[in-house]
């Protein structure tokens, strides 16, 4: 026996003989592997938000990778479970519906031939609730008056946004056709 050997190719010989003298020998190519697989997630493409439970996990870097396991949240990639890899099938991610939105993490776990793994996560926020507010023209009159020298379907009008949630980002107004 001998050893430890860099990773590569490696020949093993073994001899055999017997009392008579016949002697044989064996030879047995392997390849030794202690590094463990690169790969990334990525969920969504990379997007900041979903607002559907189910995620698309892209996988990138994953030359070496035969078998992999997709998650919400922590996973222990030692102990996993893994299934075939196929880098042809882009793998799906069901995030948890209990609880609030928010940050969601999904991870990713990986194997090479040799048995190494490793692991990769991305996040992403789950934002399902749409955005609140409510907008009061006046003050909250029902009314209001023309500008006097203007066309009469001209009206200048200053509007209010009342209790806008948090995530609001942009407000439009305007009247419908």
């Amino acid at each position: 026996s001998q050893g430890p050997f860099a990773d590569g190719a490696v020949t093993l010989v073994g001899c055999f003989g017997d009392d008579a003298g016949n002697v044989s020998v064996a030879r047995l190519a392997l390849t030794v592997d202690t590094q463990a697989p690169v790969a990334r997630v990525s969920v969504d493409n990379g997007a900041t938000f979903s607002t559907d439970t189910t995620v698309d996990v892209n996988v990138s870097d994953a030359a070496d990778v035969v078998a992999a396991l997709f998650a919400e949240g922590a996973v222990n990639c030692a102990t996993a479970t893994l299934v075939p890899f196929d880098r042809a099938v882009t793998p799906t991610v069901s995030l948890s519906s209990a609880g609030p939105d928010g940050a969601r993490t999904v991870t990713g776990c990986f194997a090479d031939r040799a048995g190494n793994r490793s692991s990769a996560s991305d996040s992403i926020l789950l934002d399902r609730a749409d955005p609140t507010g409510s907008l009061s023209v006046a003050g909250g009159a029902a009314f209001v008056r023309g500008v006097p020298g203007r066309p009469t379907d001209a009206v200048d009008v200053n509007v209010d946004v009342i209790g806008a949630s948090a995530d609001v980002v942009a407000v439009a107004v305007g009247v419908p056709d």
